[in-house]
């Protein structure tokens, strides 16, 4: 596992994501075009701060939460939004 630089967490690197861990969080995974989307943002010391969810299906994608709102991957024209959009 590898310290986060500025934040109390946690994250182990893989290929296409991350999976982070926080005593306030827990463990969470995001990887693909959300993990893509997150670290345009800065990852966890972005807008969005450490994820607070798993990815899950919703109606015409995949969507992971976190601290500083969602971040969503629409499956018909492969683009994302996020809660600030």
């Amino acid at each position: 596992m590898i310290k986060c630089p500025t934040k109390a967490c946690w994250f182990n690197r893989f290929e296409t994501g991350n999976i982070y861990w926080s005593a306030a969080t827990g463990a969470h995974a995001v990887c693909g075009a959300v993990f893509a989307a997150y670290g345009r943002n800065g990852y966890e010391n972005g807008r969005f701060g450490r994820p607070t969810s798993e990815e899950f299906a919703v109606n015409g994608g995949r969507q992971v939460n976190s601290q500083g709102g969602w971040i969503r991957w629409l499956s018909a024209t492969n683009s994302i939004v996020t809660s600030e959009d």
